[in-house]
């Protein structure tokens, strides 16, 4: 109920503050702008940190096109910390955050660079990237066919969001630039330079097996946290199993605590690695980077995994509208879910998806893409 009118208020908002303007439909290929090489976009992308990583796809495919062109990004307050990422392709990354006098501040930015086009990545109905398309100035702006539509002069269709990823669903935003996403490369991608790998390398212990099994504890919030027992007992499996593996534990600070605990009590065995603390995610991506498979609860991990080809496992809470879960793209993965029953149950936490579950899908994947080695 409340989700429904959630929705009725922005399509009103929508409606009053752009009435209802012509929008063009793009559905395949087509040179819609006719931009000259120097043209200017914005990119808007202001949500979450593994949404900036799930978007280097588009951000490289619109440099490939357009390399002399302007192309910036506006990120927000919680995932301006992977500009660095988004600089790879862009000129200026902006930043949104919630505040009157900051957004007429970066109105009258945004109005001075005279942008061709407005792309907003964000494949549901948003206020902020209404509001921001309509501040920017811009002559056009592209947009995914959802409820807030009428903000945008040009749409391309919302794939279905039970069947195809979001990598799939925000590449649609190509057509009306003359690109054809299903004869693009899509790949994901988070740079690291040979001095982030190095300093990786030297924080870790001299690898004593051929490979790593790198398991991240945290996720977003308590109801992403797998738990102590179950990791402990995961890493006593893997060390009778799977012998040429060595485990790396990885963990926000937050999780300092659980990760020693659990190394304490398994090192004896041997094949365990306690990772140490960093100072931010790019530290961490690093750190990541050095494991040849990942185990993870859904949180930007899963991306950066994904940007290597990392085989990954990752626990999922329940998704009651029936939405594709933003699993590892083009890499090999296995998926657990809490239970329908657990959801119902008001129990929708990654704690209740059962150990041999879990246990039996990472032996399947570390087996099969491990195999010849």
């Amino acid at each position: 109920m409340l989700k429904t009118l959630e929705l009725a208020f922005r399509r009103l908002f929508i409606r009053t503050l752009y009435g209802s303007g012509s929008t063009q439909h793009v559905t395949k290929p087509d040179d819609c702008f006719s931009l000259p090489p120097l043209c200017r976009i914005l990119v808007l992308r202001q949500d979450r940190i593994g949404d900036v990583i799930v978007s280097t796809p588009i951000l490289r495919v619109l440099r490939q096109k357009y390399p002399e062109a302007r192309i910036d990004i506006m990120l927000g307050d919680n995932n301006f910390t992977v500009q660095h990422l988004a600089l790879t392709y862009c000129d200026t990354v902006w930043r949104y955050t919630k505040s009157l006098p900051k957004l007429l501040g970066l109105m009258r930015s945004l109005r001075r660079v005279g942008y061709d086009v407005v792309i907003d990545l964000i494949d549901n109905a948003s206020v902020t990237s209404s509001l921001l398309v309509r501040v920017s100035g811009s002559r056009f702006s592209v947009g995914i066919d959802k409820e807030n539509a009428a903000a945008y002069s040009h749409v391309v269709p919302l794939l279905d969001r039970t069947e195809f990823h979001i990598v799939y669903r925000i590449a649609q935003l190509l057509l009306p630039f003359g690109i054809d996403p299903a004869a693009t490369n899509l790949d994901l991608e988070y740079p690291l330079s040979e001095e982030d790998v190095r300093t990786a390398q030297a924080k870790l212990p001299l690898k004593q097996r051929r490979f790593r099994l790198g398991i991240n504890l945290s996720g977003r919030g308590e109801e992403m946290y797998w738990g102590q027992e179950n990791f402990i007992r995961l890493v006593r499996k893997m060390q009778r199993s799977f012998p040429a593996f060595e485990v790396v534990l990885l963990g926000l600070p937050d999780y300092a605590e659980e990760a020693r605990t659990i190394y304490e009590t398994t090192y004896l065995d041997g094949g365990i690695i306690l990772a140490p603390s960093v100072s931010s995610l790019h530290e961490f991506a690093a750190l990541l980077h050095e494991c040849d498979a990942v185990l993870t609860p859904d949180t930007s991990v899963v991306h950066l995994a994904a940007a290597w080809k990392r085989p990954t496992v990752v626990l999922f809470i329940f998704n009651e509208f029936g939405l594709v879960h933003w699993t590892p793209f083009n890499t090999p993965y296995r998926a657990l879910v809490v239970s329908e029953e657990d959801f119902l149950n008001g129990e929708n936490v990654v704690g209740t998806i059962p150990f041999d579950d879990v246990w039996k899908a990472l032996q399947d994947l570390l087996r099969l893409e491990f195999r010849h080695e």
